[in-house]
């Protein structure tokens, strides 16, 4: 038969009441920390009498021990130490020396610069068909049904795009039109899907604004060859 160690089963029972009972866990830790209190207060005693047993030994903080001189520079006044200070006198500062204030140059002050003289600003001519900037890749033409346009009318609006090379018509050409109405009202016609067809065509359908007799409609067409961008402008009748 075995037996268990005294002093293991001790452990053992202090081990399952500390995991199980939390009555017993904080009674102990209360016991422990105050054991843990007096033990520190006791070795802080105990270390001071040591060092003070120390000091002794070798003459300080003892009035047996050699202290040279206990003299602290003072003298006795009725019975308590008196230490004079010297005074040091007021600070008297110097005069501010004088000086002559700095005569006038003369120099004249320097006339202003003239402002240039701004140049009338390019008038552009206006453009009728195929037009933009450098870097485009084709041409754009346009037509329209029917020839001349009047007010609440739905016709078409044909874009025509070909390869500046080959001169065979453009197919995936990105268009965005807008039309400028009499009277400065627009329509536009601008969703990201409008592209010409394997003819190079793009067809339009807007709904005509403002009309004034013989007056010209602006149509706006930017055409979109790869990322570069060309501007046409065409104008159409209005009656």
């Amino acid at each position: 038969m075995d037996y268990e160690n005294p002093l293991d089963h001790l452990i053992h029972r202090f081990q399952h009441r500390w995991e199980t009972n939390p009555q017993f866990r904080a009674a102990m830790s209360g016991v422990l920390g105050l054991g843990l209190i007096i033990f520190l207060c006791v070795g802080v005693a105990g270390v001071n009498a040591a060092a003070t047993r120390v000091l002794a030994a070798v003459g300080f903080g003892s009035s047996g021990g050699n202290q040279g001189n206990l003299d602290p520079g003072g003298q006795i006044v009725n019975g308590n130490w008196t230490f004079y200070t010297p005074t040091v006198p007021d600070w008297k500062s110097g005069a501010t020396p004088g000086s002559n204030p700095i005569a006038n140059s003369q120099t004249p002050q320097p006339s202003p610069t003239p402002t240039a003289t701004p140049q009338d600003a390019p008038t552009a001519t206006p453009c009728r068909s195929n037009c933009g900037g450098g870097g485009q890749t084709g041409n754009v033409s346009a037509s329209w049904n029917p020839a001349t346009w009047t007010s609440g009318l739905h016709p078409t609006f044909t874009v025509h795009t070909t390869n500046a090379t080959t001169g065979q018509p453009q197919a995936n050409v990105n268009v965005a039109i807008i039309y400028t109405w009499a009277g400065g009202a627009t329509f536009l016609d601008e969703k990201p899907g409008n592209k010409t067809n394997s003819n190079g065509d793009y067809v339009s359908y807007p709904i005509v604004g403002g009309c004034v007799s013989s007056k010209q409609f602006d149509v706006y067409v930017m055409t979109f060859w790869n990322g570069v961008k060309k501007d046409s402008h065409f104008f159409v009748p209005c009656t």
